[in-house]
């Protein structure tokens, strides 16, 4: 696909080549529109194209690559092609750039095991699975959270000490993981969500219809769609996935350091 939409954008396009110019006309391109010079931190770049009649621009590079802006915390992948549509103080549409750890809450509408081999999924609101090997068979300790009530089969029960060994009866009884769905290790991802109320509809082995529950972007690679600066605080860029999620780094985060100029322009 991004093949076909480069060529299709080729025609009138200013093309350069060569591993030095590109990676040179990268950066001039992103302080023409008025964006972090260190946001394209490429190496090995075969081609770069820009198309100033449509918008489109498209790189190359000999193989993908992973960068970790240091001070944004934030660890990119770009792929072999990268492309996107520019604007002034935006970049929309773009393809092989993905983001990890986004330090997104994406809520979870599922929980399962397989009953081919036993193991445990957590199930986004995206549809997106995630398998959990090491969750383990573990009963919530002490310092967790307290539970008001849990309602089990019609009856409800109070009382914090008794309340919690109804969540583990309950999981036991559906072949669940008994420390779900709560982790132990403090700064974990998959954690409650601040809200005071955890509901789902039960059945063996499965918890659906999940509300209350959120995880930390599940440490997969999040696709990037867009990234902007806002012209009304220009100190600011923000990440925007294709479904929407978002984050705001300081734009200086994604500014051309010293190692980075040299790696860059060298």
């Amino acid at each position: 696909m991004a093949q076909q939409t480069i060529e299709a954008h080729r025609p009138g396009a200013e093309i350069y080549t060569g591993d030095d110019l590109c990676r040179q006309k990268a950066i001039d391109l992103l302080e023409e529109l008025n964006l972090p010079r260190g946001l394209l931190p490429i190496e090995n770049v075969e081609e770069i194209g820009i198309n100033r009649q449509t918008g489109f621009v498209w790189l190359r590079q000999k193989k993908a690559l992973n960068y970790t802006f240091r001070k944004a915390g934030r660890l990119v992948s770009y792929g072999a092609e990268v492309t996107g549509f520019v604007e002034d103080r935006r970049m929309r549409r773009v393809t092989g750039v993905k983001s990890r750890e986004m330090l997104v809450w994406i809520p979870l509408g599922e929980f399962f095991v397989n009953p081919k081999d036993s193991t445990n999924h957590l199930q986004d609101a995206r549809g997106t699975l995630e398998d959990l090997p090491g969750l383990g068979l573990r009963a919530r300790g002490a310092g967790k959270p307290e539970i008001n009530c849990v309602v089990q089969d019609f009856k409800i029960y109070t009382g914090d000490d008794l309340c919690r060994q109804k969540a583990i009866d309950l999981l036991e009884e559906l072949n669940l993981p008994r420390g779900l769905p709560h982790r132990e290790r403090r700064g974990d991802r998959h954690q409650p969500s601040d809200r005071l109320r955890v509901t789902g509809f039960v059945e063996d082995r499965r918890m659906r219809r999940v509300t209350g529950v959120k995880s930390r972007e599940m440490l997969i690679w999040i696709p990037l769609g867009e990234f902007f600066v806002n012209p009304k605080d220009t100190t600011k860029i923000t990440f925007r996935t294709p479904a929407g999620l978002s984050k705001t780094y300081p734009a200086s985060a994604f500014e051309l350091e010293e190692q980075g100029n040299q790696r860059l322009l060298a």
